[in-house]
């Protein structure tokens, strides 16, 4: 590592020299030298004594397996770029050409790796040759651009360009005069060739072999005793030592166990096959901060790279609660004296693994940090690229294997190119911009200075948004200064977020303040309805309708009823088991007039569950038929004016049951005060008046039955009750909601898709009275909300979402148009509401950053009935605002603030699962199922086979349902492979809860026939019998179906390119590894074979007919 700091080490007798870059020698350097000064002697004495690289012989020579790993990388064009390796220098003074190309020539001629090229196409038998220095051929691109625009679109060109690694020189030099006595040279070698330090070499040589050409003079250049071919022979035998099988033994028992998948979201869906579109980023950290981090290293005899590394962990930890991270780094690998003048890829790449918990503080990290990194460097003989082969982890072609950042500390001292002189040449780094190369999700480059330290960012821009990458430079930072303050504090509470910023998530865009409310009722708010609008239709269900007034002097007598006969008060419960009709409006407003709150019962509830009901609730009666026939003779007895109001906002308004994970129901408990919050948030927010008709559809036990019942009463509009019969029938249900001039419809996503299929032939005849279309229980997809506007472009659609516990709806998000792609959101806070994503330590997540979502403010109910213990679990105190009298809510959902300052809901906690080391949201799944035309509704679970391996099967609905080669290939599309259910089951129709899918009700695969021992698809065509010789030659098993996924029965990147050559050689033709792992099967290969075999054909066709 000091080597890469620009700091050198020699024994010279018994004393040490140091050479080093800059004005001074780090402090922290010069006391660990100081302190371990007889340890480096001794380890220096030994390394002079060790045995020397030795010289090769031979017509061709082996990779190395750093090599390899870069050929098989490099398969594919877009790779293959990615690594072109490029220095770019301005030049100032009376440059001339023709001997800055000499120059190159001798340096063609000096370093072997310059004239190598590759030859073989199978990753086990692929060869460098050395060219001659009189066979290369190289020529410097000479132009003159000084009088053309567009320099950075040339430079960027050349750049873009692969190389073609079976022809030396893999080296490309472009001279552009740009002014009078102003060039600007482009140089580029292949990665595969060389690293970074090779091209400071190569820089540092062309400087001193073009000034002693022009002043005449003699060059001395360090001899080269060896290259780099010797050292690839080298290497090989080396790695079949006792050493080799040491290293390899630690790095296998690094990488044991399930593999982690970095689960850092970056504001963009991820591309189905790895891009390297590349962005940078920098960042300044203030001196302040790293010399208090700089103090609290050296204190501990700590390096910058491993402090800085741990910090990095933590912040990852922060942003994602992983506590098992892969990080990579890069080693010069340049300890041999012979090598530190050499051109080759030197460079091994180390993935640095640290387990650790959330629970240990940061001084502890740190210490994980140090012997991971040690152990590291002990066994880094070891190739990165042969660790990937004998671990196979699982391959997603849409990420790097193993670790997706990498993190490298520089001393800005070295290679300081502004610095330098060719002759009568200023030598500098252009300010030009050009579009980066991301070989990584994010590359943290931090440049060790004696005042701060600056951090340039490197990542790639179609996984993360500059928004995110610049909060991670601000975090970490903010972490920084942290952690130095209370290094021995857990980090799963460490604070990474700047207060302002806190304030804004908390009182902000996360809060809706609101402070007209006058602490009515929604029974007053009725009242004063049934004052201003006595003659006005407020409910209608089939040919029923009553008017205001008479709604309410039935009501009325109701309440006269319940109160004198059942003594209910305030807080007191009634259940109500009615079939949806204008009587359950009658009976829920009867109760609530009466002061009770109201407990809806499904008339379908088996009579057990029912009474459970009722007795956990203490309800005082139970409104249903037979209730209803008794009071229908007694009821004109009773009054029919408003009772005496004994309630007020801190009452119970009613009782909803949900499902509980013990297997008995919970009764969430919601009183006046939120209930009215919530229903003149949807009033306002829907623009809802006296000329509103809302739809009422919604099954009486369900949440949203409440608002869909009420709201447009305390409005002066009406609301529209539709029976079920009417309601399964989609067609009948849009025609009938048309005559009926419905303004507000509220469905779940399931269902508007059924609906918009029955009316897709002419839309234009239906809703259109229809102003508002409310989403809501279950995600929306943009292809869903998409459809929509095409078919309705003036109807606006909102997305909600909120919990029973809370009074229902605490988001909303309006749109006017199709929203973009990925998560549509669920929005920002009603009023009165807050809302807080927090992480599993209570610490308030920034945007970006997926935590759980509480809710807190007027709308948190009061707990479960008679329920402590999963009251107390649930619901607690709000520790960021008030006096500590709020209530928060804890939803079990999973959310994230957008960089829109938008809410967006992720699933649930308890659906969220983890297979073959990725962390996978099953709703994302089944939404990109649902998405694919031909499946109304999708469900997707994990379940064991026959061999007790966790599979993800499928579940799919509709009337022109795909096959499920096609859905297969629709997903394949647009998932990474290891979301793609291994099996489809098809059904007739969704068992159903609450018009929620049942997934308890959904059959097992075995059901099916689907276990592990009848999954065997045998070949059909000649192509797929020829397909599965192939694969079973190469895999070395058998029988192979053509429905196998190739990467999990034992195929690798290696065996990939093999299966390759083969179909090459077979049907003669050529397909790219990405390809390849789109179509991973048999099956879809064969297709993809055949379709490219045509193409080819009426390719030759019109070449023939051109010739003709």
């Amino acid at each position: 590592m000091l080597k890469e700091r620009g700091i050198d080490i020699a024994l010279q007798g018994n004393e040490l020299e140091i050479s080093y870059d800059g004005d001074q020698l780090p402090a922290d350097v010069l006391e660990a030298i100081r302190t371990r000064k007889s340890l480096i002697t001794d380890f220096l004495k030994q390394w002079q004594e060790k045995e020397r690289i030795p010289v090769a012989t031979g017509d061709d020579y082996p990779l190395t397996l750093a090599q390899k790993g870069l050929w098989l990388l490099c398969q594919d064009p877009e790779g293959n770029a990615a690594y072109n390796m490029t220095n770019l220098l301005q030049l100032e003074g009376p440059v001339v050409p023709e001997e800055l190309e000499q120059a190159f020539r001798t340096l063609i001629d000096r370093h072997e790796a310059l004239r190598t090229f590759f030859r073989g196409d199978d990753p086990d038998f692929v060869r460098q040759c050395i060219l001659p220095a009189e066979r290369t051929g190289f020529m410097m691109q000479y132009e003159d651009w000084s009088d053309k625009p567009a320099l950075n679109e040339a430079v960027q060109r050349e750049l873009d360009k692969p190389f073609d690694l079976e022809q030396a020189p893999l080296l490309r030099v472009c001279l552009y005069r740009t002014g009078t006595e102003k060039w600007l040279l482009l140089y580029i070698i292949h990665h595969i060739i060389g690293d970074r330090w090779s091209m400071d070499v190569l820089t540092k040589e062309l400087l001193q072999l073009y000034q002693a050409r022009i002043s005449g003079s003699a060059v001395t250049l360090a001899p080269l005793r060896i290259q780099y071919k010797d050292y690839a022979t080298w290497q090989e035998e080396k790695l079949k030592s006792g050493h080799g099988d040491k290293c390899r033994q630690y790095w296998q028992e690094q990488f044991s166990g399930e593999l982690p998948v970095l689960q850092l979201w970056g504001g963009k869906s991820r591309p189905p096959v790895k891009t390297y579109n590349g962005a940078l980023l920098n960042h300044t950290i203030k001196g302040t901060i790293t010399g208090k981090f700089r103090t609290l290293l050296n204190g501990g005899g700590y390096t910058l790279f491993m402090g800085l590394l741990a910090a990095v962990k933590t912040l990852l930890y922060k942003y994602t609660g992983q506590e098992d991270l892969v990080i990579g780094t890069s080693l010069a690998n340049r300890e041999d004296a012979d090598l530190e003048h050499q051109v080759g890829l030197y460079l091994n790449t180390l993935a640095l693994r640290t387990r650790f918990s959330g629970n240990d503080s940061f001084l502890q990290l740190l210490e994980k940090v140090r012997q991971t990194t040690l152990n590291a460097y002990e066994y880094s003989d070891y190739p990165f690229n042969e660790l990937i082969l004998d671990i196979n982890p699982p391959r997603d072609i849409s990420r790097s294997p193993l670790f997706d950042v990498m993190v490298s500390v520089y001393n800005t001292g070295l290679n300081n190119t502004a610095q330098q002189r060719g002759g009568s040449v200023g030598v500098s780094v252009p300010e030009i911009a050009l579009e980066a190369v991301s070989k990584f999700d994010i590359t943290f480059d931090f440049f060790d200075t004696t005042q701060d330290i600056r951090l340039c960012i490197e990542y790639n821009r179609d996984v993360y948004t500059k928004e995110m990458i610049s909060q991670l430079c601000i975090h970490l930072e903010q972490l920084l200064d942290a952690l130095t303050l209370a290094p021995e504090i857990r980090v799963s509470r460490l604070q990474y977020l700047p207060e302002a910023a806190q304030q804004q998530l908390v009182s902000g865009f996360g809060a809706c303040w609101t402070t007209e409310d006058n602490g009515q009722t929604f029974v007053e708010a009725f009242e004063h309805n049934v004052r201003q609008y006595p003659d006005k239709v407020a409910v209608v269900y089939e040919t029923q309708r009553l008017t205001y007034r008479q709604l309410n002097e039935q009501a009325n007598r109701l309440a006269h009823y319940l109160r004198q006969q059942y003594q209910v008060g305030a807080d007191s419960i009634v259940g109500v088991r009615l079939d949806r009709s204008e009587r359950m409006v009658i009976a829920v407003l009867g109760i609530l007039k009466a002061g009770a709150a109201y407990m809806p019962l499904d008339p379908d509830y088996p009579e057990e569950r029912v009474r459970y009901m009722l007795e956990d609730a203490g309800a005082r009666t139970l409104v249903d038929e037979a209730w209803l026939r008794h009071f229908s003779t007694v009821a004109a007895e009773y009054d029919d004016r408003n009772p005496v109001i004994i309630h007020n906002g801190q009452h119970l308004a009613y009782i909803i049951y949900t499902s509980g994970s013990t297997g008995k129901p919970k009764g969430a408990m919601v009183e006046h005060l939120g209930t009215m919050n919530h229903f003149v948030a949807m009033a306002e927010g829907l623009g809802m008046d006296a000329n509103s008709n809302l739809a009422q559809t919604a099954v009486f036990t369900f949440d949203i039955s409440v608002w869909q019942l009420l709201t447009a009463l305390i409005t002066g509009g009406t609301t529209t009750i539709y029976p079920q019969d009417v309601i399964l029938d989609p067609a009948l249900f849009a025609a009938q909601i048309t005559r009926d001039g419905i303004t507000v419809l509220q469905l779940v996503p399931s269902y508007l898709k059924v609906l918009l299929d029955s009316i897709d032939a002419t839309p234009g005849t239906y809703l259109q009275s229809l102003r508002t279309l409310i989403v809501t229980a279950e995600s929306s997809t943009h292809q869903l909300i998409g459809r929509w506007f095409s078919m309705y472009p003036a109807t606006r659609v909102l997305n909600a979402y909120g919990p029973a516990e809370a009074a229902d709806d605490v988001t909303l998000h309006v749109m006017h148009g199709p929203p973009p792609e990925g998560n549509v959101a669920i929005g920002k806070p009603i009023r009165n509401i807050r809302i807080y994503i927090l992480d599993p330590s209570g610490n308030i997540c920034p945007p970006g950053v997926t935590g759980e979502i509480y809710v807190a403010g007027i709308g948190v109910g009061r707990g479960y009935i008679n329920d402590p213990e999963k009251t107390a679990a649930a619901f607690s105190i709000d520790p960021f605002y008030g006096d500590g009298r709020e209530k928060m809510y804890k939803t079990g959902d999973m959310g994230r603030w957008s960089f829109r300052q938008e809410l967006e809901f992720l699933g649930r906690r308890d659906n969220q699962i983890k297979l073959y080391g990725y962390r996978i949201e099953l709703g994302e799944i089944e939404n990109c199922l649902q998405a694919c035309p031909g499946v109304d509704a999708a469900a997707v679970l994990v379940k064991e086979n026959n061999n007790g391996d966790k599979i993800l099967v499928a579940y799919a609905t509709g009337k022109e349902l795909p096959e499920n080669s096609l859905l297969e290939s629709f997903l394949a599309d647009r998932l990474p492979a290891y979301m793609i259910p291994h099996l489809f089951i098809r059904l007739d129709r969704m068992p159903q809860h609450n018009n929620k899918i049942d997934r308890k009700q959904l059959p097992s695969p075995a059901a099916y026939g689907l276990g592990e021992n009848s999954t065997y698809t045998a070949p059909v065509s000649a192509m797929e019998k020829e397909l599965v010789s192939i694969w079973e030659e190469i895999l070395q098993r058998s029988p192979i179906g053509t429905r196998d996924n190739f990467f999990r029965i034992g195929g690798h990147s290696l065996l990939c390119i093999r299966v390759i050559s083969r179909i090459h050689a077979t049907f003669n033709v050529k397909i790219k590894m990405s390809y390849f792992f789109q179509y991973p099967r048999i099956e879809s290969l064969a297709l993809y074979i055949d379709a490219m075999q045509q193409q080819e054909n009426i390719n030759s066709g019109m070449e023939e007919s051109l010739i003709i």
